[in-house]
Formats: C-alpha cells, structure tokens, sequence
C-alpha cells in the first residue's frame, strides 16, 4: 500500500493569555514525538529554529500564519502540521525579528527532501492569501481548508491516498485515510 501524505490537525480553542510561542511549538513537537513521525530531537530542534530564524508571516485579511520548520534530518514520514488557534499566540515576524504579531495558524511542513520544500511553501503560501481561505477561516470550516491544502500537497507530492489525523488532548480522535484519486 502506498505511503500516505499525513495531514495532522489540531483546532485549539485554549484561551491563556500567558501561553507564548515557544509552549505551542513544544505540544506539536511532542505530539509528532509520539506518533512517530519525527525523530527524538525534533521538538527542540523546531524552537531552536524558531528562535534563531523567526517565521511569523502577516497576511491580508488580518489573518497571520507561522511556518515553522526544521532541517529534513528530523523528519521521518513526509506530511504536514496544520494548528488552528482560535485564540492567537504571538510569534515574531519572519521579515523582522524585532516585531511581534498574532498568529492564528501554524504550519509545520514535514519536509524530507529539501528542493519539495520551497514548491511546497509557495503553494500553501499561494491558498492561505486567498479569499477562500479567509472566509473558511472566519466560518471555522476547517475540515474544508485541511482538505483543500491536502489535495494541494497530494499533487505536489504525486500521492493518491490522503491521512488526516484530527487530535484533541494529544489523543487521536478522528484517523482517516482518503483515496484522492
């Protein structure tokens, strides 16, 4: 059976105005830990990065995104992070370090090989500046924005068979394959 592109999603409607960047990054790195998906390591070779190359990335429409990343040694089975916030968490802008702003969403590209990495992000960079985007964001319909970079990915990585693994409380809830094609 083919290798799935895996999608892992995560809508977290927490509310603490104390909880920085750095805490976000930490819960995505341990989940990925856990299921096997990155090497031991990863989770703080992501926050160095952070902090070394920061990746907040301010959109049209007021809604901001961070990309962060790690080199493709960490990284064990090829697919995506996607994080909505409902509640945004501040992460410093990747054409400004010195500048903060809210991000709502965080994408974590699990990337192996480095020269898919660069079409990759300009693809995803191209859906999240769409108007579409903006309105799935703005009704919660983030089962549709999942799906939609999922088919994006899927044809960049010339993969028939789709994984989504939704989490709550760092448990899987919801583990599906979709045959794309």
């Amino acid at each position: 059976m083919e290798v799935p592109f895996q999608i892992f999603t995560k809508i977290d409607s927490k509310v603490d105005e104390n909880r920085d960047w750095e805490q976000v990054l930490q819960k995505i790195g341990g989940y990925l830990c856990d299921s096997g998906a990155v090497k031991d390591g990863f989770t703080d070779a992501l926050v160095k990065r952070e902090r070394e190359f920061p990746t907040g990335l301010q959109l049209p429409f007021n809604i901001n995104i961070a990309l962060a990343h790690v080199d493709p040694e960490w990284i064990i089975d090829t697919g995506m992070v996607i994080y909505f916030m409902l509640k945004p968490v501040r992460f410093r802008k990747m054409d400004d370090r010195n500048s903060v702003i809210p991000c709502q969403v965080i994408v974590v590209p699990l990337i192996k090989n480095p020269g898919d990495y660069m079409k990759f992000l300009s693809k995803q960079i191209k859906y999240v500046t769409t108007n579409e985007f903006v309105k799935l964001f703005k009704e919660h319909r983030f089962d549709k924005i999942v799906n939609d970079i999922g088919s994006l990915a899927t044809t960049l990585f010339k993969k028939t068979v789709l994984r989504v693994i939704w989490w709550n409380n760092d448990k899987s809830k919801n583990d599906g394959l979709i045959k794309i094609r």
